[in-house]
């Protein structure tokens, strides 16, 4: 507090930046807050009036920034119960089919949900054949690696979160990460109400405000000096605690090949989810039914939904329950909460 500019792109915000760009090899935007960076992502690549192809089994945050955005979300199911990621295949299938819009498609947006990553080799060929750009919101995802490198410059671009839940938190904070280094300088421009640096004052576009203060990128900066310590940690944690669900015939994710997937949270697939809640609640256990409400059945985005097949969305959101997965939890309080389960 005693060094002077408390926001503004300040000192520790610069440093900051450099160093997650070391960390993921890629270029780097801060940002204030994970909805900020989905929808400046959309801003960044100039589309507004257009249908955007999104997972309705997602933190509705990720929706909302669709609409703020001046865009339509258009929802699309999720592959499996296990793997309630967005289904390539029926991207193809909405993208083939004639919509019954006067708008067309401007983006396909995958969900990282649970640290799992998106099927990028496949989106990135889709975003190929129909040149349609595909961006994905990593917010659950900051630590997960794929073929042995962390997400974040596998699609065209990525937002994160660092919000107080996740396993990277700066109380509040995100990111967006892009190859194109002049993506990522229009977001730079756009999140400080569009003032070009170059000619300042002058604004080159129609910004926000959407700057992390210095507090946050300080406090990111000492998250980073344990950071890879505490993924390797949780990415060892993640597989036991898979492994001790399995043993005891309890429905799991299914892990895509080659990924170490770093979360926030450790879901289970149950028909008896509000049985489990009530016990691991009566044990002083938190769990959350994620997400018991689908964002097309939420009361502000039901006219958003046209009818769209969402049968596996409206079932994993029947049966998914999140148990607790923390940076600092141990061998022993996993198997505390998958013994009461099992029993």
């Amino acid at each position: 507090l005693e060094t002077g500019p408390w926001s503004n792109n300040g000192i520790y915000h610069q440093l900051f930046e450099k160093e997650l760009e070391k960390l993921l090899n890629t270029n780097v935007a801060l940002v204030d807050h994970g909805e900020s960076a989905v929808l400046l992502m959309l801003a960044t690549l100039g589309i507004k009036d257009k249908y955007i192809i999104v997972p309705s089994y997602t933190f509705v945050g990720t929706v909302a920034a669709i609409i703020w955005s001046g865009n339509f979300p258009l929802f699309c199911d999720v592959k499996s119960t296990t793997y309630p990621l967005i289904d390539v295949n029926k991207c193809v299938e909405i993208l083939e089919s004639e919509l019954p819009f006067d708008n067309p498609v401007g983006a396909i947006l995958g969900v990282d949900l649970y640290g799992l990553p998106c099927n990028y080799k496949e989106l990135n060929n889709i975003s190929k054949n129909y040149n349609i750009p595909v961006i994905i919101d990593s917010a659950q995802a900051f630590g997960t690696k794929l073929n042995d490198r962390l997400v974040g410059n596998n699609c065209l671009m990525h937002s994160f979160s660092f919000h107080t839940t996740k396993a990277f938190p700066t109380l509040e904070g995100g990111m967006v990460t892009s190859n194109d280094e002049h993506l990522i300088e229009k977001i730079k421009r756009l999140r400080n109400f569009g003032i070009n640096p170059i000619s300042r004052p002058d604004c080159t576009e129609v910004g926000l405000n959407c700057k992390m203060n210095e507090v946050q990128a300080l406090i990111g900066l000492n998250m980073l000096d344990t950071i890879e310590t505490v993924f390797d940690y949780k990415r060892v944690l993640f597989s036991e605690y898979i492994s001790l669900l399995r043993s005891k015939n309890i429905t799991t994710l299914t892990i895509p090949k080659y990924s170490n997937p770093v979360s926030n949270t450790m879901p289970i697939f149950m028909n008896e989810r509000n049985l489990i809640q009530k016990v691991l609640k009566d044990s002083e256990v938190e769990s959350l039914p994620y997400w018991k409400l689908p964002v097309h059945r939420m009361t502000a985005y039901k006219k958003y939904y046209d009818g769209e097949d969402l049968s596996v969305t409206d079932k994993v959101s029947k049966k998914a329950l999140a148990l607790p997965f923390y940076n600092h939890m141990d061998y022993k309080e996993m198997s505390f909460i998958v013994d009461k389960i099992k029993g």
